[in-house]
């Protein structure tokens, strides 16, 4: 008897919440059935607000049953809203979304309340975010108040980006203002730089060192103990640095003209590969010098060695093409970066491949550096 109490009690409790889900699907479907959006568009889809102000005109075919309402107020209008992207000009916009919406009122242009079509307009002022504006949403209110709201899906088929050229300023902003300001950084705290950064780092709790007069300078990254430039360390740091440079501009890029904040990237696979090859490539020739020195086979007290000598001061045909394959594949990658970034009317979602060939000539070239500097014995290759 109680289990059959208590499940009495539980119908009672349901039945008005289902009564009213029931209500609330029914009039959604109503309502979809009174109020809906034929089409849409806009012209133009690209503009300049460098110079000067620019109208870009919508046309909106909706289906009204009552009519839409005759209120310009934006929260009780007929509006197409669009959201834009970051603006370095605008602080205001650095971390919030500017927002611009485009009002239909009737009289329809064409057609009747009913069926008819209406016109919108937006006036972006000289100076707007350059950019990508996306299309966030449309919102329908007919004459009674009814409002329908439509939103990511129900935009699929629908033009949605609006593109406002992007300035050279901004752009020197994304691929080099905002680098450069990343590079400060990371060498204050790292301790590769001396005062002033170093100091205010230190100051903040980020220093390297505890002693920032020991500092060397960023020089030492890609310098052997002898002193000479290690043409080993010396790629590995050229491809750690232009990665590193590939990675912030598109992230730049999507943040600051297309409102896309994610921070991963795909990494496609030849990428991967010429890294690995690269950081094998350095620790391979630092094992191997530091075990000829060890047993003393090579002798790097005094060496006149460099980017492409021998420690005889010699021009080396392994350094030259090692360094010289390694610049052309970052010159390549760093054409293709930019080229996706500038070029691309879409965010990029992934750092650029590099051409397998390339990777071959590439992996040639460092193998033949390792086997040299294993068969040398008498003076190391650096």
């Amino acid at each position: 008897m109680k289990q059959l109490g208590f499940i009495l009690a539980l119908i009672f409790i349901l039945m008005p919440m289902i009564s009213l889900a029931q209500d609330r699907i029914s009039e959604n479907l109503n309502l979809k059935n009174e109020l809906y959006l034929k089409s849409f568009d806009f012209e133009p889809k690209q503009i300049n607000t460098a110079d000067s102000e620019q109208t870009v005109n919508f046309l909106a075919t909706i289906y009204a049953k009552n009519g839409l309402m005759n209120n310009s107020s934006t929260g009780f209008a007929t509006q197409a809203t669009f959201l834009g992207p970051h603006s370095f000009s605008n602080k205001s916009s650095w971390f919030s979304k500017p927002e611009m919406n485009a009002i239909f009122l009737p009289p329809s242009v064409l057609g009747d309340s009913t069926n008819g079509t209406y016109k919108g307009t937006i006036d972006f002022p000289k100076g707007t975010a350059e950019g990508v504006w996306q299309l966030e949403s449309i919102k329908l209110v007919d004459n009674q108040g009814q409002i329908r709201e439509l939103k990511g899906d129900d935009l699929e088929s629908l033009p949605k980006e609006l593109q406002i050229k992007v300035s050279k300023l901004k752009w020197i902003g994304i691929l080099i203002g905002v680098p450069l300001a990343v590079a400060i950084i990371l060498m204050a705290i790292f301790g590769l730089m001396k005062d002033p950064f170093s100091r205010i780092f230190g100051i903040l709790g980020f220093e390297a060192k505890k002693n920032s007069g020991d500092t060397k300078g960023i020089r030492t990254m890609y310098k052997g103990q002898d002193g000479a430039t290690s043409s080993s360390k010396f790629q590995f740091l050229l491809w750690v640095c232009v990665v590193l440079y590939a990675y912030i501009i598109i992230v730049s890029d999507a943040y600051m003209n297309h409102r896309m904040g994610s921070l991963g990237l795909s990494v496609p696979d030849n990428l991967l590969l010429a890294m690995g090859l690269s950081t094998t490539t350095m620790l391979a020739a630092k094992g191997i010098t530091s075990k000829y020195v060890e047993e003393k086979k090579i002798d790097k007290s005094e060496t006149k060695g460099g980017l492409f000598y021998d420690d005889h001061g010699y021009p080396d045909l392994s350094q030259i093409q090692l360094i010289s394959w390694t610049v052309i594949g970052i010159g390549i990658f760093l054409l293709k970066t930019l080229s996706d970034v500038i070029g691309s009317s879409g965010a990029v979602s992934g750092l650029p491949d590099i051409d397998q060939t390339l990777l071959m000539l590439m992996g040639i070239g460092q193998g033949a550096y390792i086997g040299k500097k294993i068969i040398t014995k008498d003076a190391s290759v650096q």
